[in-house]
C-alpha cells in the first residue's frame, strides 16, 4: 500500500505538470481540487500504513514532485540516469552486504523485522546452489522453512528472489527491464522526466526489502 501511494504521488505531479504545459488543452473545472484530492489520498496512504521504508523512499520523491511542479523544470537527462543507476547500484550493494552478515548492527534490526535475516540467507544459499539459473520458479518457497506462512514465503526482496529462483540469468532479464523502464521514463521532458525516474528508482529500491513486484495494483501504478 505504501508503494502504491509513493506511485500515486508521483502520478499526481505528472498530471499537473501536463495540465500546465504550453499548448495544453484546457483542463475541465474542478481539475486541481482532483490533483490536490489525489495528492493528498498519496500521503494519507503513507500515513495509514506508517511503512519506514515507504517513507524513506516516498520523502525524496515528495521533494523531487513539488520541486519539478514548480520550477516546471528538471536536471539534465545524463545526471537523471547517472544517479537512478547508482542509487539502484547502492541498494544493491547494501542489500548483499546486509544478508551476507551473520550477525546484523543494531540499526538494521531496528529498521527491519530479523525474519528478513532468516529469509535473505536462505535466498543466499539458493542462489549459490545454482549460480547461473537458480533453483528455478517456486525453488524458495520450497526451500523456506518459512514458507508455511503465506506473508513469510516470498523473500521479501526482488533481487534476492529473482537471483535465488533464476540466478545470474534472471538477473540479467530483470536488469533490462529496469533499464527499459528507466528508458521509457526519460521519453518526456526534463521535469515529467525526473518524477517518472524517481518513482520508478524508488519502487526498485523500497523492493529491495519487500515484495513489492507481486502485487498487481503496485506494478499497474508504476506502469
Amino acid at each position: 500500500n505504501a508503494a502504491v501511494g509513493v506511485q500515486l504521488l508521483a502520478l499526481t505531479g505528472l498530471a499537473s505538470l501536463g495540465c500546465r504545459a504550453p499548448g495544453s488543452r484546457p483542463v475541465p473545472r474542478g481539475t486541481g481540487g482532483l490533483l490536490l484530492a489525489s495528492a493528498l489520498a498519496a500521503v494519507g496512504v503513507l500515513a495509514i500504513n506508517d511503512s519506514q521504508a515507504g517513507w524513506a523512499v516516498a520523502a525524496p520523491v515528495l521533494v523531487i514532485v513539488v520541486a519539478s511542479v514548480v520550477v516546471r523544470r528538471g536536471p539534465w537527462r545524463w545526471l537523471q540516469i547517472t544517479a537512478a543507476l547508482g542509487v539502484m547500484g547502492a541498494g544493491v550493494a547494501g542489500l548483499v552486504w546486509l544478508a551476507r552478515l551473520a550477525v546484523w548492527p543494531d540499526v538494521a534490526l531496528r529498521a527491519l523485522h530479523p525474519v528478513r535475516q532468516q529469509l535473505w540467507r536462505t535466498a543466499l544459499d539458493l542462489w549459490g546452489q545454482h549460480r547461473l539459473t537458480g533453483g528455478g520458479a517456486g525453488s524458495f518457497a520450497a526451500m523456506s522453512p518459512l514458507a508455511i506462512d503465506p506473508d513469510t514465503a516470498p523473500a521479501h526482496s526482488s533481487v534476492l528472489q529473482v537471483a535465488s529462483e533464476f540466478g545470474l540469468i534472471g538477473l540479467v532479464l530483470f536488469g533490462l527491464v529496469l533499464v527499459a523502464g528507466l528508458a521509457l521514463a526519460l521519453r518526456g521532458d526534463a521535469a515529467t522526466a525526473v518524477i517518472a525516474v524517481s518513482a520508478w528508482t524508488a519502487l526498485f529500491v523500497h523492493s529491495l526489502m519487500d515484495h513489492l513486484y507481486h502485487f498487481g495494483s503496485v506494478t499497474l501504478f508504476a506502469a
